[in-house]
């Protein structure tokens, strides 16, 4: 996701913040030039101040988009001198969001539900069904299921669908 991002986006139009809590997959991610920070499970007091500047782009964009009337993101940029650009926030293995704190848990469900009418979208994964909130999982339109060995652990992700995915592990 992030790779196509990038070649189909320039650097003015797209930020990227990674989160990385999983095995460090997407350190080659952070080389990117779009990518704005990377972050790992070990860094609490710069995961704060990101939640912080997140929260703030939030109120600045909400502001933004009522002194222009505009609904959403997409309108706003249609019409404006000065266009926001799009932020992506990747987080990698979300079952860990949980051990880390429960404010990380809740500023995501609160951004999965209003960032991306403002341009701030998400893309999470995760090792169990379970490992994301089902608030959580309710505000993404898009979701995808590898396999998984309880075919009822597809429906509770993805919803009912008349296709089986194969049996091909890993």
């Amino acid at each position: 996701i992030l790779l196509s991002l990038a070649v189909q986006n320039s650097v003015k139009n797209l930020n990227l913040y990674i989160l990385d809590f999983g095995n460090s997959g997407l350190i080659p991610c952070s080389g990117l030039p779009h990518t704005a920070d990377y972050f790992t499970m070990d860094d609490g007091e710069k995961l704060g101040k990101f939640i912080t500047l997140i929260n703030q782009e939030v109120k600045d964009r909400k502001s933004k988009l009522a002194v222009s009337m505009s609904q959403n993101f997409e309108v706003y940029n249609q019409s404006a001198d000065n266009k926001l650009k799009a932020i992506v926030i990747a987080v990698d293995n979300f079952d860990v969001v949980r051990e880390i704190g429960y404010d990380l848990e809740d500023f995501f469900q609160k951004l999965s539900r209003d960032g991306a009418s403002l341009g701030i979208y998400l893309a999470l994964s995760a090792t169990r069904s379970n490992g994301v909130k089902y608030a959580i999982l309710n505000n993404f339109k898009v979701k995808i299921a590898g396999f998984n060995f309880e075919e009822g652990e597809v429906r509770g992700i993805v919803g009912r669908s008349e296709y089986t995915l194969p049996e091909i592990k890993g």
